[in-house]
C-alpha cells in the first residue's frame, strides 16, 4: 500500500502540473534570459578585456539572442580594441549566420577589421557559409 501511495505521489508530481505552474516556469525562464542579457550588455561596457570576454561567453548560455545582443556583439566585433574579444564576438555570432541581417553585417565587418587574425576568421566563416557577396 505504501509503495502505491509513493508511486502515485511521484506520478502526480511529474505529470499533473497545473497550467499556472507551467506559466510560472515559462515566465521565470524568460526573466532569467532577460537577466543574462542585461548582465552581458553591462559587462561589455567594462574596461577589462576579461570582463568583456565573459560577456561574450554569456551569449552561449542564451537560447536565442535578441537584436540588442547581436548588435552588442557586432559592436564588440568591430570596435573592441582587444583582438581576443573580437574573435570571441565572431564566434558568438556564428549560431546566428542563418539570419540575413547578421550575414549582411558580417560582410560589412570585413572592411572594419585591422587585425589579420579577425580578417582570416571572418573569411573562413564566409567560406563555411558559402557567402557569395564578399
Amino acid at each position: 500500500m505504501a509503495a502505491v501511495l509513493i508511486l502515485s505521489g511521484i506520478w502526480r508530481g511529474l505529470f499533473l502540473q497545473s497550467p499556472q505552474q507551467k506559466t510560472e516556469v515559462s515566465e521565470l525562464t524568460k526573466e532569467v534570459g532577460d537577466l543574462k542579457e542585461m548582465v552581458m550588455l553591462s559587462l561589455l561596457e567594462k574596461e577589462s578585456a576579461t570582463q568583456r570576454l565573459k560577456a561574450v561567453s554569456l551569449t552561449s548560455e542564451m537560447d536565442q539572442a535578441s537584436d540588442k545582443v547581436t548588435n552588442a556583439l557586432f559592436v564588440a566585433l568591430n570596435k573592441d580594441e582587444n583582438v581576443n574579444v573580437r574573435l570571441a564576438a565572431l564566434e558568438a555570432l556564428k549560431p546566428y549566420v542563418s539570419k540575413s541581417d547578421v550575414r549582411k553585417k558580417l560582410i560589412e565587418s570585413i572592411d572594419e577589421q585591422a587585425s589579420p587574425l579577425v580578417q582570416m576568421a571572418l573569411a573562413e566563416l564566409m567560406v563555411s557559409i558559402h557567402e557569395k557577396n564578399q
